[in-house]
């Protein structure tokens, strides 16, 4: 079956085509000529070479061939489309089947417009894409013609997509909020920027303050504080923000997903930034997952009791800091304090993992609710460790790519629990979206044993995720 003659049938629903051209004509001009030299070959062969019905059904077959490729080098180039749209630039090729190349234009550092004496004097030219130093899928196109004009224009279509992406209710002049900040992450030659923390004000063992003191002492610049369905801990660590550090205030939020397999849904974590916390909607749902927490350690911790384990409930919550959002951790050590296992690891992988026989499920949020609920108050919102299958189930990368169209920002891809195989694939799926790759310790103190900053982010791309954000500021020592 043919491939569609639309390309336009790739255009996902929320994207606008802004340019649609084939390349310049002039780019057949090397099969015209390939073909003409090679058929005068072939007729001054004929003619030199001794009279025979093999050679002269010879040379009618290759001329045959000659013709038949320049037929479908023709058609081919017939089909070809390039398109800009508000999100990418994309080349579509093929007969049978459409290969597509694209370059979202979020990840366009640069253009690169180059023209040759000919392209000047037939109107083509060739123009060069820059990603950061990001490998794409498509990062060169040939024989343009309009260049001047398409040139103009994908710039502007850049423009375009940031503001698109702003939250619900921010006006398109607080789209670019980033210029508010100007070298937020970039005001030391190679900053250490850490966006995945926990403090006691959820599962974490250093108080907020003591986690700003081990991050400054290991050399972080912009750190993240993310405590879980809780901003306990956000007043302490900016209280906390020795001079020159630059503190990101967020919460982990607990969250149902679909998989995009069709099987039952599996419990994800998504990473808000920047958020105002007295939004209503982000302090009713905060509020009910730690109720819901409160409930699952009680029911886990009386179900441990009930078989003879030395664990009492209001010994464990006793453990807990006022206003602390509570988890399984928090049961964990008290299993290591009574002797029970050796270590919160061996803890969860012994007794509290999920689907144990003493495991009480919580109702998440559904993660759709969660994007929209995070953007609404003024942030953006990172899919946490999204393929770590140690933890369990884990959801489809399509799952992610549409939830990127849903307001997804970015995704964490270097992540402790990733393995290699799993990062270059979400690389690949960064690469192809509007997302944001982000790299993250997950430091939890003496709970785990990944040190702080054992992952981090790159400038440009927390520069990118901040442009949106009307929530709260960025706080600096």
């Amino acid at each position: 079956m043919l491939a569609p003659r639309e390309i336009d049938e790739y255009l996902l629903p929320t994207e606008r085509r802004v340019i649609r051209v084939r390349q310049h004509w002039a780019v057949m001009m090397n099969h015209v000529s390939s073909t003409a030299l090679f058929l005068l070959a072939l007729v001054i062969g004929e003619r030199l070479l001794p009279d025979s019905v093999l050679i002269d059904n010879l040379a009618w077959y290759l001329a045959l061939v000659a013709v038949l490729r320049f037929t479908i080098l023709t058609i081919l180039w017939w089909i070809e489309r390039i398109v800009i749209t508000d999100k990418r630039v994309m080349l579509a090729q093929g007969i049978i089947t459409h290969n597509v190349g694209m370059m979202p234009l979020g990840k366009v550092t640069d253009l690169t417009f180059q023209r040759t004496l000919g392209g000047r004097m037939f109107g083509y030219g060739t123009i060069v894409v820059e990603s950061a130093g990001q490998i794409q899928a498509l990062n060169r196109i040939d024989y343009l013609p309009r260049p001047e004009e398409i040139y103009e224009r994908c710039p502007s279509s850049c423009s375009a997509r940031r503001a698109r992406r702003a939250p619900p209710g921010c006006s398109p002049g607080r789209a670019g909020a980033a210029d508010e900040h100007p070298g937020l992450a970039s005001s030391v030659p190679h900053p250490r920027i850490d966006l995945h923390t926990h403090s006691t004000a959820s599962d974490g063992t250093d108080r907020p303050a003591e986690l700003v003191a081990v991050a400054a002492e290991a050399g972080v610049d912009v750190l993240a504080i993310t405590d879980h369905d809780t901003t306990a801990g956000w007043a302490e660590a900016a209280a906390a923000l020795p001079a020159g550090m630059r503190l990101l205030r967020g919460a982990e939020f607990s969250c149902v997903s679909p998989t995009g397999r069709g099987d039952r849904d599996v419990a994800v974590h998504l990473l808000g930034y920047q958020f105002d916390p007295e939004h209503p909607a982000i302090v009713a749902e905060q509020a009910r997952l730690r109720a819901e927490r409160v409930e699952r350690l009680r029911r886990m911790t009386e179900k441990m009791a009930a078989d003879g384990y030395p664990v009492d409930p209001d010994a464990v919550f006793s453990l807990l800091p006022e206003g602390a959002s509570a988890g399984r951790p928090h049961l964990a050590r008290a299993l290591v304090a009574a002797g029970v296992v050796g270590s919160v690891s061996e803890a969860f992988a012994t007794l509290l993992y999920n689907g144990s026989p003493y495991f009480v499920p919580k109702t998440d949020t559904p993660v759709r609710t969660a994007i929209d609920m995070v953007r609404s108050a003024g942030g953006f919102a990172v899919f946490a460790h999204p393929l770590a299958r140690r933890r369990g189930r884990v959801v489809e990368p399509s799952m992610i790519a549409e939830l990127a169209e849903a307001g997804l920002a970015g995704v964490e891809v270097d992540h402790p629990d990733h393995a290699p195989e799993d990062r270059a694939l979400l690389r690949k799926l960064v690469a192809g979206t509007t997302l944001v790759a982000t790299g993250s310790s997950d430091y939890h103190g003496t709970n785990k044993t990944t040190p702080i900053a054992a992952e981090t982010t790159h400038p440009e791309a927390l520069e990118e995720l901040l442009d949106v954000t009307t929530g709260v500021e960025v706080l600096t020592g």
